[in-house]
Formats: C-alpha cells, structure tokens, sequence
C-alpha cells in the first residue's frame, strides 16, 4: 500500500503548468465539486497489447483467450465518439478512437452529484473537465461515460441504493462489447462523489467484471453500506484520491474503506492530494496517476 501525498503549494504550478486552474474549475462548475471523476486508461507501454491483460499475472491474457472473458470480439462501431443505448433505452457516451488499439481496456466513469443532487448531462461534453477523453489515446483505452445524452437540458441522479444501479450498467458495457472489440478484462470503474459509492458497491458485491475500483471523494461508511458480510472474489485492488479538506465528504470515510479493505487483504493505494478549493474537486495531474495506477503499475485482483 502507498499514501501518495502532494504539497499544496505545488499544485497551482502544476495547474498552471498545463492548464490544470481551468479544468479544475470546470470540475468544480459541472456538479459542486462532484464533477470530474478518475479517468484511466491504458499506457503508451500497454497499448500495443493493451488486450492482453498487460502482464498476465493474473492470467487475463485477452488475446489469446487465456482470461475469464477476454476480447469482446464486438464490431461494426465505427471509431470515434458517439452515443448509444441499451436495449432498454438507457443512454451512454463512448470514446474509442482510432489510435486505441482492439481488444482495449475499457474505463467506465461514474459522475457525482451536484448540490441537488442531479448531475446536468448538458455540461459533461468534450473535452471533459477530467481530461479522461484526452488521455485516451495517449495511454490507449475505451472510455464509457453512462447516462450521458445529447440533450443539454436533462439530469441524472443516482439511485439512493447502488445496488439499484448494477444490471444497467453491466448492460452498457454488454452494449459496447457487441459492438466493438473491448476487453472484458481490463474494465475499470471509476467513481467520483456519488458514483464513487456506485463504484465501491459493485467493486465489493459485484467484482467479476471489473479489473479495478478508483474513487474520487468518496470512501466506505459514509452511503448506507459498508464491507460486505460475504467476501469477494475476486478482491479487486483500489485507488482511493481524497482530499483531507473535503468539505462535501469527509477525508473519514476514505480512512474507513483503507482500514476495511487492508483487513480483508485487498491492496489499495490512496491518495491524498489537495483536490481543488473546496477539496471535492479535480487537478489535472490525478489522471495521469490514476493512470499509472491502473496501467503501468498494474496489481491484479486477488482471486
């Protein structure tokens, strides 16, 4: 387990730097502080074998068949950014450009909730206040955003239950699968606020068709639920970013889900960098460390 901790007073460099200042608003302005979530994705390094499972050491070796699920073999969605819809109608944006390789890792970003609770679809367009969308090519994965519309003026909340959420999303990506070459394998749930809690739930009760959980402001104790009474399995590993300054949801509920999580033997690394003025927000260089996390310094599931 790593504690990664960034000095405050660095981080208005690194915004300026690469015009982190603007994005972190735009976070900040989407949903209250909810607004960006992890991206993540796959690196330069992986992406030519992004569907391999990056180093097999948990077996999942997509392209030759060798993991639980593998490459989707999905076709006929042509490449670049559109929105789809489940068979029951539940709308959902994807970004699966060009240079991504086949048989891509797949990031599924779950937003938050704004002061009232609803999360404005009309402010989540591209280029996105995380930066996810732009580090898609770069580090060569699929990105799935749910519930996103090309209506400006419609909201989403979620359900006060997460597991209320489970079946529509897994049929978002059964969706994409069909439809382009994705690998099942290497799908990572990434929640901030709210879809934080969404992300945590399906990590601890429903895991097998996740690789990874990363959280943004979020933590365990703090939604209605804690550690499951059955164990998972597979015991996925965690990043959990949250800013001890967090106004919205305190630093306490990421404290439990470290401690939770270290006693049922799942690694976990947090991250405890400033996240913006209220401490709910975003800086642009966590995305490339959540990045990282997943991609380059890759932990399989305990299994």
């Amino acid at each position: 387990m790593r504690r990664i901790l960034t000095l405050v007073a660095l981080l208005s460099a690194c915004e300026a730097k690469d015009g982190g200042a603007a994005a972190d608003t735009a976070s900040d302005a989407t949903d209250g502080g909810d607004g960006a979530d992890t991206g993540d994705g796959t690196d330069g390094a992986d992406g030519t074998d992004a569907g391999d499972g990056s180093d097999g050491a948990d077996g999942s070796d997509g392209t030759d068949g060798g993991g639980a699920t593998g490459c989707s073999g999905g076709a006929g969605l042509e490449r670049g950014d559109r929105f789809l819809n489940t068979p029951d109608g539940a709308s959902f944006w994807v970004l699966y450009t060009e240079p991504v390789p086949d048989c891509a890792p797949l990031l599924v970003f779950l937003h938050g909730g704004d002061s009232v609770g609803g999360y404005d679809r009309g402010l989540w367009r591209s280029p996105l206040p995380t930066g996810v969308d732009v580090k898609s090519n770069e580090w060569g994965y699929a990105l799935l955003v749910p519930y996103l519309e090309e209506a400006a003026s419609t909201t989403h909340s979620w359900s006060a239950d997460p597991a209320d959420e489970q079946a529509e999303l897994e049929a978002m990506i059964d969706s994409l699968a069909t439809q382009a070459n994705i690998n099942l394998d290497r799908v990572m749930f990434v929640g901030h606020g709210e879809g934080g809690d969404v992300a945590t739930w399906l990590a601890l009760n429903a895991p097998a068709r996740m690789e990874r959980a990363t959280t943004v402001g979020a933590g365990l104790g703090c939604a209605g639920f804690g550690y499951p009474a059955t164990e998972p399995s597979p015991k996925l590993p965690f990043y959990a970013a949250h800013d001890p300054a967090d106004s919205v949801r305190p630093y306490s509920c990421t404290e439990t889900l470290e401690l939770e999580l270290t006693t049922h033997g799942h690694d976990i690394d947090v991250d405890s960098r400033a996240l913006g003025a209220d401490g709910h927000g975003w800086v642009p260089d966590l995305t490339d460390a959540l990045l990282e996390a997943w991609l380059t310094e890759r932990t399989p599931p305990t299994r």
